[in-house]
């Protein structure tokens, strides 16, 4: 149950945190392509938003874990703290910043519950490694961001770019540093492979 637990919640990062990259360093074009100049200024919420993208997946996949080992009361306590920290922090980030206030709120309360799962899973799951769980996807999401950087103001060429460098980095790092974890990834995707085939 660790190992599968940890690799997991590797899987899960190095799956959102491309998307939380992009969010970051692309913000202003995304919202100027989708709803045009007229919320030019919600690429800083989307920024802003950005951390909450790969926070909800790690509480997502603790909380499964605790509620599978019959310990939900955890899950149910974390949310309620939270969910009182969340509307005592908008009141005052809301009224100072508007909606970066209301987007900044939230990636701390993603963040909070996040942690707080994750922490109160330990029991379950054991203790994770996550020097192992984060190495691949930080250096590849690190060279990702430093290519959409770059292409910044040619867009389709910077997500193309962005994603085609975070794939490649991700495979080189975790084939070498750690392959027996790419090797699981690997054969956990041969059934779905087999199934397209037939």
């Amino acid at each position: 149950l660790a190992g599968v637990y940890e690799r997991t919640l590797k899987l899960a990062i190095a799956l959102t945190l491309p998307f939380a990259v992009g969010a970051a360093v692309l913000g202003d074009r995304v919202i100027e392509i989708l709803y045009g100049d007229d919320f030019d200024t919600a690429g800083t919420a989307l920024r802003l938003l950005s951390p909450a993208i790969v926070f909800y997946a790690l509480a997502y996949l603790a909380g499964y874990l605790l509620v599978s080992q019959q310990r939900p009361l955890v899950l149910t306590a974390v949310y309620a703290v939270v969910a009182v920290e969340n509307v005592l922090l908008n009141l005052v980030l809301i009224p100072a910043h508007s909606l970066n206030g209301a987007a900044l709120g939230t990636s701390i309360s993603e963040g909070l519950v996040a942690i707080a799962l994750l922490w109160g899973a330990r029991r379950c799951g054991g203790v994770v490694d996550f020097g192992r769980v984060l190495a691949g996807p930080a250096l590849a999401g690190t060279a990702a961001a430093a290519v959409m950087w770059a292409l910044h103001d040619r867009f389709a060429l910077a997500v193309v770019g962005g994603a085609l460098v975070y794939g490649f980095a991700l495979a080189l790092f975790e084939g070498t540093v750690f392959p027996h974890d790419a090797n699981a990834l690997w054969s956990s995707l041969r059934p779905a492979r087999a199934l397209r085939r037939s």
